[in-house]
């Protein structure tokens, strides 16, 4: 008996993290697996996908937000397809898809939702459903948010917290920067840097009360800290003078690269507090990635209390007191979690949603 196909999409050079562990579950589950992917992107999913079939979609000139789509149809028609997985839907890309679909009855689409708002019942969103009734979140909680017209979808949950293929020889060849290898506790702060969704200033002012100045912890700023806020972040960071408190990356480290120096850390620290723009949205239509992060990892997330947490990820989560910031013995907080995600229970929950 042929093996099931299925193709993972994604338009935008974007969410890498969420694109593996579909091919990932995908694959467990029997199904032959193609990948498309922008072609200025394509590199990049090679490198972090080896010896999968990659399909490049046009990026240059007018047509291509057309091309991209087209290309798409044409594979899963001329390779007989029976599954298709977004990775990341927007309304452009859904409603020429959805549209195409109509001419592929056979083809089950579904989307990952970065956001429970998208599913709102807009004009745009109204077409795109027509075709696409299968979605997958990405947390428990999200679950809880979704708009009452979400009754008419199936919809799963997508765990990405199987982040890399361990054969991919680039994972053998990352050397982890020099302050990694001290003896010293390293702190990953990862992803991108804007002061809209991090409370640097809560972290600073915290440093700054500690008398006399730890020596033996270091803050990693793992993201490219030469663009959005990461260089004004940075001038602080030397004006407040707590450089020795913390490194930082001048470039987008490729998925592989920042997979083995994160765990190179001792714990992950995103820095969602309460009164950062976007906060309560972390709180229910969306998740913070870092939290995904810490189960993939292996590492402790450090959290303050309050934060509404899935229950899956509590194993991994220290909590701490925001007035207690700046009180906080980072060297001797940081135990190895012991737990052991489920990747059989996550891989069914995927696959639940094609059933």
């Amino acid at each position: 008996m042929n093996a099931p196909r299925a193709l993972v999409v994604e338009f935008y050079n974007a969410h890498l993290e969420t694109l593996y562990p579909q091919v990932y579950y995908l694959e467990a589950g029997g199904h032959t697996v193609w990948v498309a992917v922008p072609e200025t992107f394509v590199q990049a999913v090679q490198n972090h996908l080896p010896g999968r079939t990659v399909i490049a979609l046009p990026t240059q000139g007018f047509w291509a937000r057309w091309r991209k789509p087209w290309r798409v149809l044409q594979h899963l028609r001329k390779h007989r397809i029976q599954k298709l997985a977004v990775n990341t839907l927007t309304s452009n890309m859904g409603r020429r898809l959805a549209f195409g679909l109509w001419f592929l009855p056979r083809v089950q689409a579904a989307a990952v939702l970065h956001s429970t708002n998208r599913l709102r019942p807009k004009r745009s969103q109204r077409l795109i459903n027509t075709r696409f009734r299968r979605y997958w979140v990405l947390s428990t909680h999200q679950h809880e948010y979704l708009p009452p017209n979400a009754v008419r979808f199936r919809i799963g949950t997508l765990w990405p917290v199987i982040l890399e293929d361990a054969t991919s020889p680039h994972y053998q060849r990352v050397a982890r920067s020099p302050f990694l290898q001290e003896d010293t506790t390293v702190i990953a702060i990862p992803g991108h840097a804007l002061r809209a969704r991090r409370d640097y200033q809560a972290l600073f002012h915290a440093l700054e009360q500690i008398r006399p100045p730890l020596d033996e912890v270091l803050f990693y700023l793992l993201g490219d800290y030469s663009a959005q806020d990461g260089p004004d972040i940075v001038q602080e960071i030397k004006d407040r003078e707590l450089t020795h408190y913390f490194r930082w990356s001048t470039h987008r480290l490729p998925q592989y690269e920042f997979n083995q120096q994160l765990r190179s850390c001792q714990a992950i620290l995103p820095l969602l507090h309460p009164g950062q723009p976007g906060y309560e949205k972390y709180q229910t239509v969306k998740t913070s990635g870092s939290l995904n992060l810490a189960p993939a990892m292996g590492l402790p997330i450090l959290l303050p209390q309050g934060f509404l947490l899935d229950q899956e990820i509590q194993p991994w989560v220290i909590r701490y007191p925001l007035k207690g910031f700046a009180l906080m013995r980072w060297r001797h907080i940081l135990p190895k979690p012991s737990a052991q995600w489920n990747l059989e229970s996550s891989r069914d929950q995927y696959l639940e949603v094609w059933k």
